[in-house]
């Protein structure tokens, strides 16, 4: 992104995958920047994107324009690889980038002449400030996750360890009762001889 660039720009940077088990998931870090204003950093998950576009296609400002396609949810590659195959993740986030400079070239060309994009057309400033998270946070979030995953896996050995003196003292509590019982046993015969 160029400084001289006029209006709403967004370039995908990285991805990461967050979470664990069911709950896995990729979210993207870009950078969007605006006329006049810092750039800033959002991190968004696909299904986000994809919930924006649904928005565009319905606001009434742009019912006189075609809204670039996203990239498909699922791919052969991701079919076979998997979700989280690299090679389906890297060409994802370039073809989001590409769906953004799209977006962006449609709608700066459509608010030019009335104002910033971003401002004006109210499903993309929601979606640019609900994605807009320092970086800071996101590192916090991450160290909770992580702190969690710990927490949980000290509760797991925890409750093992419990799980393990119990069925012991069940095991001597019926060596203990076998063995009563069979001194008793012998103390019996013995009274009886």
């Amino acid at each position: 992104m160029a400084d001289e660039a006029v209006g709403w720009h967004c370039v995908v940077v990285e991805r990461m995958t967050v979470g664990t088990g069911a709950r896995q998931h990729t979210k993207f870090r870009a950078q969007s920047s605006s006329d006049g204003a810092p750039p800033q950093v959002i991190i968004f998950r696909f299904s986000e994107v994809d919930k924006l576009l649904e928005r565009l296609a319905r606001w009434p400002d742009l019912s006189d324009i075609t809204l670039p396609r996203l990239p498909p949810k699922a791919t052969f590659r991701s079919m076979i690889g998997g979700r989280f195959d690299e090679a389906f993740l890297e060409e994802r986030q370039g073809l989001l980038t590409n769906f953004f400079e799209e977006l962006s070239t449609l709608l700066n060309a459509k608010y030019a002449a009335v104002g910033s994009a971003l401002e004006l057309c109210e499903p993309l400033g929601e979606f640019v400030r609900s994605a807009a998270r320092t970086p800071e946070a996101e590192e916090r979030e991450a160290v909770a996750a992580v702190a969690a995953a710990i927490r949980r896996d000290e509760d797991r050995e925890i409750i093992a360890s419990q799980n393990a003196e119990y069925e012991e003292s069940l095991r001597l509590d019926a060596l203990r009762e076998a063995a009563e019982a069979e001194k008793a046993e012998q103390e019996r015969r013995a009274k009886l001889e």
